[in-house]
């Protein structure tokens, strides 16, 4: 499958070791999902992670912030999709991060929509 492959991008993330460096990057790809990551928060990312390519991983955490806020994946979830040699910290951190942004996420998801909705009634 596409998908298990994607997530073996996630050891690329062993260089991450504060919840606070995981939580700022997947709070900019959420802030960043319609527009792409601009160039000065890439290279950020790049420095912290230590990646050429950063665009594979980026796909991946995208994934996993899809997972979480639009089909309601928890924790359990989550684990499964991970590569089963991933750090056990790693592992950790990644859950800790989307669980902690998830809730906040689908309330600014929900936001979103009904505005959509109301503009849509309003429109001719």
């Amino acid at each position: 499958m596409a998908e298990d492959t994607l997530y073996v991008q996630l050891h690329k993330l062993s260089s991450v070791k504060s919840e606070e460096i995981m939580d700022q990057i997947l709070t900019a790809l959420w802030n960043t999902r319609r527009s792409g990551l601009r160039p000065p928060d890439k290279s950020r990312f790049q420095s912290f992670l230590l990646l050429p390519d950063l665009d594979p991983v980026l796909a991946c955490l995208r994934l996993l912030i899809r997972k979480s806020v639009h089909e309601n994946y928890n924790g359990d979830d989550l684990l499964k999709l991970f590569p089963p040699d991933l750090s056990l910290d790693l592992q950790s951190l990644l859950v800790l991060s989307l669980q902690k942004c998830q809730s906040k996420w689908r309330e600014e998801l929900a936001k979103e929509q009904s505005s959509l909705q109301a503009a849509k009634s309003i429109a001719p």
